[in-house]
């Protein structure tokens, strides 16, 4: 890992890792308006500890990982500036699945749009070449337990749209 990339991924996981905090503390004032086994802060709660854990392992990396010598750094120096440009366009085809996923969540519905992002976010991702078969499986399934879990087991309705 180069000097660059330690001290990037350093600021990030201290950056992260406050933003969790400041996440923790603002889930303890939302209000319980439902009465249901969990309460309204749990996922926010959840969501802060796992961001916490994962910048506290980047920050770790950061600080313990080895630098590599200039020999090595100088093709991967190369392979970086190929493969940054695949991670900007991942990035920015992310941020567009999630606008479209919180367009349509609504109108469509929890099930049809959860599925469809799923699918086309593993697509996305997807280093090798994709197997759309598995993607469309996993994000069916996926879908259809969370939506379960949420609606029979913590009692919490989500957006049923043109399946309701």
């Amino acid at each position: 890992m180069r000097v660059d990339a330690r001290k990037r991924d350093l600021y990030l996981g201290i950056g992260f890792l406050l933003f969790s905090i400041g996440v923790w503390i603002a889930s303890l004032s939302i209000k319980h308006l439902v009465v249901a086994r969990i309460s309204s802060s749990f996922v926010p709660q959840l969501a802060a500890i796992i961001l916490a854990i994962l910048s506290i392992i980047l920050i770790l990396q950061s600080v313990f990982g080895a630098p590599k010598s200039s020999a090595e750094t100088e093709p991967a120096a190369e392979q970086e500036d190929q493969s940054v440009s695949k991670r900007k366009r991942r990035v920015q085809l992310t941020f567009l699945l999630i606008l479209f996923y919180l367009l349509f969540l609504e109108p469509v519905g929890f099930l049809i749009t959860t599925a469809l992002y799923l699918f086309f976010q593993f697509w996305v991702l997807s280093r090798r070449k994709p197997n759309l078969v598995v993607y469309a499986i996993t994000a069916i399934s996926t879908s259809v337990i969370i939506y379960y879990l949420f609606v029979k087991v913590f009692v919490l309705f989500l957006p049923a749209g043109i399946l309701g």
